[in-house]
């Protein structure tokens, strides 16, 4: 090696070094900013959340909502035992339903709605008129209306939407929302 060339390497060799960084952090340091789970770098991680997955939880969230606080208006205003272990029944079921898709919301980061929109507010209004028969009798019907949009929503859902997780949902309360469907109709038929 001749002079120039060691002088050449001895000048690129405080640079090359101080690019390294070896005096100062050891090369096992984590860096300062937060780096991609290996799942995200590779490209595999969950797809993101979509409008239509948000809405679809927002629908959902409404229709618990709609279901629970109308069978707890059953329970006050109806007499008929029928009716009463009907709304008892819904509380129930649309209230672990409604408790499973809080969660999942919350770890898609999905904002539920608070309240009711404009339509479930009228039937809410329509019902809370009523007493006894006339009561058990539109009860009974918004029930079914309320299942048949729901299955309609969650089948919907089912065939077109891309959360995995909404999807699990969507699958495991189905079932639960045609029962809850078929009682409606034989309620129907025990308050006419």
């Amino acid at each position: 090696m001749n002079k120039a060339q060691k002088w050449m390497i001895a000048a690129a060799l405080p640079a090359l070094l101080a690019s390294c960084n070896t005096a100062s952090e050891p090369a096992t340091s984590i860096p300062d900013q937060p780096q991609p789970a290996p799942a995200v770098a590779c490209g595999l991680a969950a797809a993101a959340v979509t409008a239509a997955d948000t809405c679809f939880a927002q629908q959902v969230a409404m229709s618990d909502m709609f279901e629970i606080r109308s069978s707890e208006l059953a329970l006050q205003r109806s007499s008929n035992d029928a009716v009463k272990a009907f709304a008892q029944q819904i509380i129930k079921d649309h209230t672990e339903a409604s408790a499973k898709l809080k969660a999942k919301a919350s770890s898609l980061n999905i904002s539920l709605p608070a309240g009711l929109d404009a339509a479930k507010v009228a039937d809410m209004q329509a019902l809370q008129v009523k007493q006894g028969m006339p009561f058990d009798r539109a009860y009974a019907a918004v029930q079914v209306n309320a299942h048949v949009d729901a299955i309609n929503l969650f089948e919907s859902y089912l065939a077109k939407g891309s959360n995995a997780e909404l999807k699990a949902h969507a699958q495991e309360t189905l079932p639960h929302l045609r029962h809850h469907l078929e009682m409606a109709h034989q309620l129907v038929l025990k308050v006419n």
